[in-house]
């Protein structure tokens, strides 16, 4: 259950990098990032989630919300706060910021769940 639930979370990069830009420069604000991050990982992990999920959810959205306000374009992060599917374009989020928004992901997930990197090194 819980490799289920991160490798949900590890599909959140792939999901933003599909959003469509939405016109505009100005940053969005960090809550606006992070519920767009909350969207993308309720949507990723099926929909409802139980209290304790959200609120990992929540806590991974703040996390990675932080790391990538300062170093992501206007453009990709309203990618991310916008949460938009329907309308997908391959090249929607620049490289520089794809880079970022994995970083971020990975640092957010190894300080939320610890054992994964432990694990990984005792193979």
């Amino acid at each position: 259950m819980k490799m289920k639930k991160i490798s949900t979370l590890l599909m959140v990069p792939a999901l933003a990098v599909s959003l469509v830009a939405c016109g505009g420069s100005s940053k969005p604000s960090k809550a606006d990032v992070e519920a767009g991050i909350s969207k993308l990982f309720t949507l990723g992990g099926g929909g409802e989630l139980s209290a304790e999920d959200q609120e990992q959810t929540d806590k991974l959205a703040t996390c990675i919300a932080d790391k990538t306000h300062e170093t992501m374009s206007a453009e990709g992060l309203q990618l991310i706060a916008d949460a938009d599917f329907e309308n997908q374009a391959e090249d929607a989020m620049t490289e520089d910021d794809q880079t970022a928004l994995q970083e971020a992901m990975m640092s957010c997930l190894q300080e939320a769940f610890p054992e994964i990197g432990a694990e990984d090194s005792s193979e």
